[in-house]
């Protein structure tokens, strides 16, 4: 099953009505209520036969308060969700209706084909949304930096640029008066320097809208993507992808996120465990 990490790294102001220790919640039941709320989330449930399911399997999530005060905190999911198509081959009900049921056994039920797990690419927007929304309902909160970690990523059956490339006109923002900057990096199990320029070119040769994509430039140790993860051998890189955004925000990093995981995820030799940071700078 394909697992997938969100970090949101930064600063959090706890409003004082709303901290665990007051109301009882933690980020946890928080994220899950967003997320079910958001039609994102179940939690350890399959869909109903003829009933799309979610997104995601709720795993993990927590606030995280570290002494020098940069990761906020995480959540984490499944997406082992594929979901269930309630149709019959005609020739298995026309089948079934010819069992002989006189010595009172129940007639077989057809198998019904399940959907593959949901692609990283449908979940990560909403993925980073959500769980920048639950930061906030605990306090003040500046994020400056997301990293999203996708553990045992199923073979690909389709592409989901379209998707991307069609919600573009979102982010056309005429008004805006600045274009914040942000570094890309990117971390995997493995990743070769040949699949680096293929991302990079990738990237570069999608219709990008408001989306400046600049070229390749040397990364902070800081911003150097890849989660420490025990029995993992992350292939890390110092270089970062240089991209001018329309506007700061969960939806624009969801967007960046996505498809860097996507360019990745649809090269021939597509890594295993992909790990995406995106920093502002």
């Amino acid at each position: 099953m394909t697992t997938v990490l969100a970090e949101a790294f930064g600063r959090l102001s706890p409003h004082r009505d709303r901290s665990p220790d007051v109301l009882g919640e933690d980020l946890y039941s928080i994220f899950l209520a967003r997320s079910q709320l958001m039609g994102w989330s179940t939690i350890n449930s399959s869909a109903s036969p003829g009933e799309m399911s979610s997104l995601w399997d709720m795993n993990e999530a927590d606030l995280i308060y570290e002494n020098d005060g940069h990761r906020i905190g995480f959540a984490q999911v499944g997406l082992d969700v594929g979901s269930s198509i309630a149709i019959v081959d005609r020739h298995e009900q026309q089948s079934s209706s010819r069992v002989d049921l006189s010595d009172g056994s129940a007639a077989p039920f057809p198998t019904l084909p399940t959907d593959s797990p949901t692609d990283p690419v449908l979940a990560i927007p909403p993925l980073i949304q959500c769980l920048d929304g639950s930061l906030r309902w605990f306090g003040e909160v500046e994020v400056t930096a997301v990293q999203v970690t996708a553990f045992d990523i199923a073979p690909r059956q389709r592409s989901y640029l379209h998707r991307l490339v069609s919600v573009l006109n979102w982010f056309n923002l005429a008004d805006a008066r600045e274009r914040p900057s942000a570094l890309v990096t990117v971390a995997a199990d493995p990743w070769k320097e040949r699949l680096e320029s293929e991302v990079v070119d990738a990237i570069q040769r999608t219709n990008t809208g408001s989306f400046e994509v600049g070229s390749l430039v040397t990364a902070p140790v800081e911003h150097v993507a890849g989660p420490e993860w025990v029995g993992l051998q992350w292939d890390r890189t110092d270089k970062g992808l240089d991209v001018a955004m329309p506007e700061w925000s969960p939806s624009t990093v969801g967007w960046v996120a996505a498809r860097v995981v996507e360019a990745a995820l649809d090269r021939e030799l597509a890594p295993q465990h992909l790990s995406v940071r995106i920093a502002r700078t």
